[in-house]
C-alpha cells in the first residue's frame, strides 16, 4: 500500500510556530532554555526562540524513526551539567524551577518524547515538550506521553518538511 505524501510548507511551519507561541504563553509557561531535538526540531525550536525572547538553545541529537540513534550518555550529561549550573539567583523569582521547552517537529509514536522524558526527571526542572505536529493516536495515550502543546494534528500521511527535501 503506498503512503500517502504531505507536503508541509515553511508558511505551514510559521503558522503552526505562532500557534504554539500562543498557546505556550496562554499557559503562562515562559521558557528559559529551549532544547531542539536533531534534526527535525531544530528549525521550530529556533522559531520558537525567535518568538517567545529565549537566547538559551540547546541541542540534543536523537533520531528513533530511521536508526534508533540515541543521545549518548555524556550528550545528555553535559546539557543536565549545564541545567544544573544554572544559577537560581538567575531566575526571577526565588526557588522557582528552571523553564525547558523541549521542540521537535512531529509527535508520531511518542518513543522519542518517553525517551527524552525519562532523561529530564531532574527535581529542579520544568520540562515540557511543543512540537508543530502530533498524531491524533497520541490523544489515546497517557498524558506524560503526549505533547504539552502542539500547533496542528498531523494530517493523514507521511510529513514532508522543507528540510527533509535536502536530503539525498
Amino acid at each position: 500500500m503506498d503512503v500517502k505524501e504531505v507536503n508541509i510548507t515553511e508558511e505551514q511551519i510559521r503558522d503552526c510556530s505562532l500557534k504554539l507561541i500562543s498557546k505556550i504563553k496562554e499557559d503562562e509557561f515562559y521558557p528559559d532554555v529551549i532544547v531542539g531535538l536533531s534534526r527535525g526540531g531544530l528549525i521550530p525550536a529556533q522559531y520558537l526562540a525567535y518568538g517567545m525572547d529565549v537566547n538559551w538553545i540547546e541541542t540534543i541529537s536523537i533520531q528513533l524513526r530511521d536508526n534508533d540513534h540515541l543521545p549518548a550518555n555524556n550528550e545528555i550529561n553535559t546539557l543536565l551539567s549545564k541545567l544544573d549550573e544554572f544559577n537560581p539567583i538567575d531566575l526571577d523569582v526565588e526557588d522557582r524551577k528552571l523553564n525547558v521547552l523541549v521542540v521537535d517537529d512531529l509527535v508520531d509514536t511518542a518513543s522519542t518524547l518517553k525517551l527524552i522524558r525519562a532523561f529530564f526527571q531532574a527535581g529542579n526542572l520544568d520540562v515540557r515538550f511543543a512540537t508543530l505536529y502530533q498524531n491524533k493516536a497520541c490523544d489515546n495515550l497517557e498524558i506524560k506521553q503526549r505533547a504539552d502543546y502542539w500547533g496542528e494534528d498531523k494530517p493523514e500521511g507521511w510529513l514532508n518538511f522543507p528540510w527533509d527535501t535536502l536530503s539525498n
